[in-house]
């Protein structure tokens, strides 16, 4: 992992130096080994103490398509603040998360229950029909295109300087039901702030 890390860093951040390179690597493995501590909190923490945790912004968007008679596609990525972030947003929106299921069935079947509770249903990234079916009856989901399933359904984009593996699934979701993709970010803030969800415009 600390390869794959160094690697991108090295790409995505060419002007800065070596030692400032090395302090990204240690950034992004101390904020993914606090995401595994949140994780239990994300999926069991009191309503009372997430909800004074967080802000989110955006959320007119998602009123303006709604009202509009359209599905929504949050388009997110897969970021250390993914649990969080989604146990967040659902305080003011019903939606669905897609999910990859886990190789480890235990772990899988913690992760599967846990979002259940918080969000009714879970749609497997697999499951098209399902997806599909559900955005034409004007609901909401979560898609992460950002990872690399080789090069069936997907296209080399730029990002950040550098041609990057990327599903199309997105764009085919989007033309098929019609429905608005709006990105979606979440953040770790600094200090004792909390967590911030970023809804922008319709892409």
């Amino acid at each position: 992992r600390r390869r794959i890390t160094r690697a991108n860093i090295r790409l995505c951040f060419p002007d800065l130096n070596e030692q400032q390179q090395r302090q990204l690597i240690k950034q992004n493995f101390y904020d993914a080994s606090i995401a595994l501590l949140e994780s239990p909190l994300a999926w069991w923490g009191s309503d009372q103490q997430l909800q004074a945790l967080h802000r989110v912004e955006g959320l007119e968007h998602i009123e303006k398509a709604q009202a509009d008679g359209k599905g929504i596609i949050l388009l997110g990525a897969h970021y250390t603040t993914l649990e969080i972030g989604g146990r967040l947003l659902a305080y003011h929106i019903d939606w669905c998360p897609t999910f990859k299921r886990a190789h480890n069935k235990l772990f899988n079947a913690v992760m599967a229950s846990a979002r259940q509770r918080v969000h009714g249903r879970l749609l497997a990234s697999s499951d098209m029909r399902g997806i599909i079916n559900y955005l034409k009856q004007n609901g909401i989901i979560w898609f992460a295109p950002d990872q690399d399933f080789g090069r069936t359904g997907s296209v080399f984009a730029p990002f950040m300087g550098v041609a990057t593996s990327t599903l199309t699934m997105t764009a085919r979701l989007a033309k098929t039901t019609g429905a608005a993709v709006l990105p979606m970010y979440s953040e770790r803030l600094p200090g004792k702030q909390g967590y911030l969800v970023r809804i922008g415009e319709p892409l």
